[in-house]
């Protein structure tokens, strides 16, 4: 019965986390633990599931380059910070041993799904009530700056940046799509409206790098995903870019963060008020550090000194801002080198050759979303991201390699 009990917080637990209160959110990632070590004491053992391991490579990348590096300080809490990426496996590893908790946790998959969907929708809602602070829609704009500025800061009981609530959202509208085709009348019309209220505090939130993320695993999503029709698939369409052209009459700021991409003054000068210039100055500074040592890198403890040294010979604007690379993949070139990127994403080839194999549609689009967010965010950085990086990860190959056995 506690084992019974344990399992339901656990999945629910994660399920909950977009609304989640932070300091909460370490208490589940020790819960999947304690499940798991629970799990070793079945008599019938199965084997081990040694493969998913392979999920711990970056952690013992960072591990690795913690032994060169200077600042002692920043190695404990960046290790502290992704210590997610070494649990969440091994916690899995455990539960490999159990086949009947092993069913047990694929079999109320449904429940995780359900609950992630409604408290993304809540944290929707939540976040719409909240906009109405800095304006009305019609009568005065939004104020998208301010918005976002308070969501960090923290509103009700949550705390977060908007880039990862927008992550949150993101990824329960990709589960929507895949559950939505085998679900009654009554909740299909449930989803579609969560849908719509989701996308738009996404667009809301105009957040760039998740809007184009979440776009192309949309897309990908529904062009790979025989069971849809081609009519269908055209109302889909067509309903999305009738909800940019909505974003657009509503929310001006969002489509002017995005002319911000294709202004050529962008790229001339870092200015405060541009994204895309700062950016694009810290891809540069990123850049030149890694080619200073490429091989392998500066260590964990160090990237930070590395990138503000080329940040005060580049633009005052960048050392006051305390920026990372923005890319997940040119911030471990610039921690652990070429070498350990190249290793990283050995890895995650592997990772997606299983999801492929097993024709895991699901799997392939939540882990590419969350890739392509890599792109332009180091949500690895923040525990945050490395929660929900971790679980997802390890949940799909663990769903995965029950499946092949």
């Amino acid at each position: 019965m506690i084992v019974r009990a344990l399992l339901f917080c656990v999945l629910i637990g994660f399920g909950l986390l977009p609304i989640l209160p932070f300091k909460l959110k370490g208490i589940i990632i020790i819960s999947l633990l304690l499940l798991g070590i629970i799990s070793l004491r079945n008599k019938k053992r199965d084997n081990w599931n040694w493969p998913i391991l392979l999920n711990t490579t970056l952690f013992i990348l960072y591990l690795i380059s913690a032994t060169y590096s200077a600042n002692s300080n920043e190695i404990l809490n960046k290790l502290e910070t992704t210590t997610s990426l070494f649990i969440v496996p091994i916690a899995f590893l455990c539960l490999s041993t159990n086949g009947s908790m092993s069913k047990k946790i694929l079999r109320h998959e449904g429940l995780f799904k359900k609950t992630f969907i409604a408290s993304s929708t809540l944290l929707a809602i939540l976040i719409f009530i909240k906009s109405f602070d800095y304006g009305d829609y019609i009568n005065k704009k939004i104020n998208i700056n301010q918005l976002s500025l308070n969501l960090d800061k923290g509103f009700y009981w949550l705390e977060d940046h908007p880039i990862y609530l927008s992550i949150y959202l993101s990824i329960s509208m990709l589960l929507i799509l895949t559950i939505i085709r085998d679900s009654t009348a009554r909740a299909k019309l449930l989803l579609i409206l969560s849908f719509l209220v989701q996308l738009f505090i996404l667009f809301l939130m105009s957040k760039k790098g998740v809007i184009v993320a979440f776009i192309i695993s949309f897309v990908g999503f529904l062009l790979s995903n025989k069971a849809v029709k081609r009519r269908n698939l055209l109302l889909v369409f067509a309903g999305l870019v009738l909800s940019i052209f909505i974003a657009a009459q509503f929310m001006p700021d969002t489509l002017k963060r995005f002319k911000e991409v294709f202004d050529s003054k962008s790229y001339a000068k870092v200015e405060s008020y541009s994204s895309t210039s700062i950016r694009y100055a810290v891809y540069n500074c990123s850049i030149k550090v890694i080619k200073a040592s490429p091989f392998y890198g500066y260590g964990l403890g160090d990237v930070k000194e590395e990138l503000n040294g080329c940040y005060e010979k580049t633009s005052s604007v960048l050392t006051e801002k305390n920026l990372n690379t923005h890319n997940q993949f040119l911030g471990i070139s610039v921690a652990t080198g070429i070498i350990g990127l190249i290793v990283f994403l050995s890895s995650l080839f592997f990772i997606f050759y299983m999801f492929k194999k097993n024709n895991d549609l699901e799997a392939l689009v939540i882990m590419s979303f969350l890739l392509l967010i890599m792109m332009t965010e180091n949500i690895l950085d923040r525990q945050n991201g490395v929660i929900c990086f971790a679980f997802f990860l390890n949940y799909y190959f663990f769903r995965n390699s029950i499946k092949l056995n």
